[in-house]
C-alpha cells in the first residue's frame, strides 16, 4: 500500500509546476527546459519534447527502489513532503475533491449533468475516491465514491495535522 501511495503521489504532482531542481550533484548550470530527469537523483535521462522539466526514474533508482532501500526509502518520502509543501499540492487536491464533492451534492442538477460536470475531473476523482467512475455510472456508483472521496479527505486532513504537530 504504502509503495502505490508513492507513486499515486508522484503520478499526481506530474501535473504542479514544480520546484527548481536542487540536484545531488550539480548539473553544471545546465538548462533542464526539456529535459527529462530522475525525480529522485536528478541525473539527466533524456528530453522530451515539451516545456519545462518532466520527471522519470533512473535504472539505479529503480533497482533501489525495488529493493525497498530504508535509506532510499526515506529519501523519497521527505522529497515528497517537501514537493508537497512547496506545490501546495495537498491544498489542491482538497479544494479539488470538495468541489467534486460540492457537484455531486448540487440538488438542481440531474445524475447525468452531475456526470457531465465533473467529466474533466474524473481521472482525479477517481484517484482519490479509489474507485472507477464512468459516464454510465448509476447513482448508486457515484453516491458510494463520494463516501469514499469523504473519507480519503478525512485521512488527508488527519495527516496533514500530524505534520504539522511535528
Amino acid at each position: 500500500m504504502k509503495r502505490g501511495l508513492i507513486i499515486l503521489i508522484y503520478k499526481q504532482m506530474e501535473n504542479f509546476e514544480k520546484p527548481k531542481i536542487q540536484p545531488e550533484a550539480p548539473l553544471e548550470s545546465e538548462d533542464l527546459e526539456g529535459k527529462r530527469v530522475c525525480m529522485s537523483c536528478n541525473k539527466i535521462l533524456g528530453e522530451f519534447n515539451g516545456e519545462g522539466t518532466t520527471h522519470g526514474v533512473c535504472s539505479e533508482c529503480k533497482a533501489k527502489y525495488d529493493a525497498e532501500d530504508p535509506e532510499f526509502m526515506q529519501k523519497i518520502k521527505e522529497n515528497s513532503r517537501q514537493i508537497r509543501k512547496e506545490t501546495k499540492l495537498d491544498d489542491f487536491i482538497l479544494e479539488s475533491c470538495q468541489e467534486m464533492i460540492d457537484i455531486t451534492q448540487d440538488p438542481f442538477l440531474t445524475h447525468q449533468q452531475k456526470l457531465e460536470k465533473l467529466k474533466d475531473n474524473l481521472p482525479m476523482f477517481n484517484a482519490q475516491s479509489m474507485s472507477i467512475i464512468t459516464m454510465n455510472s448509476t447513482p448508486e456508483h457515484l453516491e458510494e465514491a463520494v463516501k469514499r472521496l469523504k473519507k480519503g479527505m478525512e485521512v488527508r486532513r488527519t495527516i496533514l495535522m500530524k505534520r504539522l504537530e511535528e
